[in-house]
């Protein structure tokens, strides 16, 4: 017999909303084992982290005469660095329940230039 693939539902005792840190994003007390019955968990009771990203680009374009120009970029993935975590733990029952275990991309910058004739 193979295993199974459905996720346990633990049972929801409180209000789930916590402090909102990377070290415990939801409310950790509100949950606690379904012994003997399906947990009363509904899906989607809690809500995961926001989601912000800023991109910016920075252009000066330079012409040297009729035929050629120099364009210069500067352009910034995440701009103000906004930590936004992608991923929370969700197993009820291991030891980092409610940590954030990912998160997004952290600020890059990118610099070009195109000369063109």
């Amino acid at each position: 017999m193979g295993s199974s693939t459905i996720a346990i539902r633990p049972d929801l005792v409180g209000d789930p909303n916590g402090p909102k840190t990377a070290a415990q994003f939801i409310n950790k007390a509100a949950f606690t084992d379904a012994v003997g019955h399906f947990g009363s968990a509904r899906a989607g009771s809690v809500l995961g982290p926001g989601y912000q990203i800023w991109d910016t680009s920075l252009m000066k374009n330079i012409n040297f005469g009729e035929k050629a120009s120099l364009q210069l970029r500067l352009e910034t993935f995440n701009t103000f660095n906004h930590g936004s975590p992608s991923t929370i733990d969700t197993g009820v029952d291991d030891g980092s329940f409610g940590a954030v275990n990912g998160w997004h991309d952290p600020r890059t910058l990118q610099i070009g230039a195109k000369i063109r004739f």
